[in-house]
């Protein structure tokens, strides 16, 4: 397992990646969330953070803590905080060509409105409240890491310890070329490549 830097580091000299963080305290949570959006912000790229268990303002509040004022950022645009209503469940269940298509749509918009790129991350814990197409997670995992080794995204999928049973996290682990671990980032030895499935 090689040791690819801190994630802030990490966020700012890479142009994309596929992360995964799997934590158990909200403190993992503040310690890698935190340095995710900053140096999001200060690449100039367009942050989204998609919200599920933690409100929005509470990941507004790791900003503040850092004395960042959230509120311009999203004043211009640059910074979204949105919820699984409005990404990753459309219509009350789970796509996940939908879902790439909207991660790859908004990397592109990104760069077309003069942004570095695209820094996003989202909750997972949606997967869990039996939405129809939720059982397609790994798929959409899958082919999410597909897409963005095409595109000028970052993206860091967040798993909760608590609410994952350990046979789905280590499924989704596999398909992460990238992981988290503390605040550092670590090429992932047990990842498995999309090329060696056949993805339709």
């Amino acid at each position: 397992m090689a040791y690819l830097g801190k994630l802030g580091d990490f966020i700012n000299h890479r142009l994309s990646g596929h992360l995964v963080f799997a934590y158990e305290s909200p403190q993992e949570h503040i310690a890698v969330v935190t340095p995710f959006l900053l140096q999001g912000l200060e690449r100039q790229a367009r942050v989204i953070y998609i919200a599920d268990i933690h409100p929005a303002q509470e990941i507004l509040s790791y900003l503040w803590r850092k004395g960042v004022d959230p509120k311009r950022y999203q004043d211009a645009g640059q910074l979204l905080i949105l919820n699984r209503y409005e990404s990753y469940i459309r219509q009350d269940s789970f796509d996940p060509d939908q879902m790439v298509d909207f991660v790859q749509n908004e990397s592109e918009r990104a760069v077309h409105e003069g942004y570095s790129g695209l820094v996003a991350t989202g909750e997972m814990t949606w997967a869990l409240r039996g939405y129809p197409g939720s059982d397609r997670l790994v798929e959409y995992e899958m082919k999410l890491d597909d897409s963005i080794l095409n595109n000028r995204s970052i993206y860091l999928c967040q798993y909760n310890r608590h609410h994952f049973d350990a046979q789905l996290i280590d499924e989704v682990m596999t398909v992460h070329p990238l992981i988290i671990l503390g605040n550092r980032v670590f090429d992932n030895p047990y990842y498995l490549s999309p090329k060696l499935y056949r993805i339709n």
